[in-house]
C-alpha cells in the first residue's frame, strides 16, 4: 500500500461555477482537489460536514475532483475557504486513522491465518506419524 498523501484544495475551477436555479441567488462554486479522493476519504469528508455555516445550512458535496459548494454571491468567502480547508484536514486525519485501522486489521488477519496454518500443518504431521500397518 502506497503512503497516503494529503488531499488539498488547490483551487477553484472559475468556468465551473453555475447557477443551479436562475429564480435564486445562489451558485454552485467547485474547489478543485490535488486528486481524486477515495471513495472510503469521501465517505469521511460526507461524514465530517458542518450543520451550519454562518447560521444557514449550506450544502457541499464531492464532484470527483471537487467540492462544490452551494453558496451565496455574498457570503464570506475567505471564511468559508478557511473552512472546506480545516474540514479537508480533519479527513485526511480520519483517513490515515481509517488506514491504520485497516492495516492492523490485516496485520491481525494474517496473523491469524498463520496461526491456523502451523496447526494444520502440526495435525497433518501428528496424522502422517500414525501407523496403518
Amino acid at each position: 500500500m502506497s503512503e497516503f498523501q494529503d488531499i488539498r484544495i488547490v483551487g477553484i475551477v472559475e468556468d465551473g461555477i453555475s447557477r443551479p436555479d436562475d429564480n435564486m441567488d445562489m451558485f454552485d462554486i467547485p474547489f478543485k482537489l490535488s486528486t481524486v479522493p477515495p471513495q472510503e476519504w469521501a465517505t469521511i469528508f460526507a461524514d465530517t460536514r458542518p450543520r451550519r455555516w454562518y447560521g444557514r445550512l449550506r450544502r457541499s458535496w464531492l464532484d470527483g475532483t471537487h467540492i462544490v459548494v452551494h453558496a451565496r454571491k455574498g457570503d464570506n468567502f475567505e471564511h468559508r475557504r478557511e473552512e472546506l480547508d480545516s474540514r479537508v484536514a480533519a479527513t485526511n486525519d480520519r483517513y490515515r486513522e481509517y488506514l491504520a485501522a485497516e492495516a492492523k486489521h490485516q496485520r491481525r488477519e494474517q496473523e491469524a491465518q498463520e496461526v491456523r496454518k502451523a496447526q494444520e500443518n502440526e495435525l497433518k504431521q501428528r496424522l502422517s506419524a500414525l501407523d496403518f500397518d
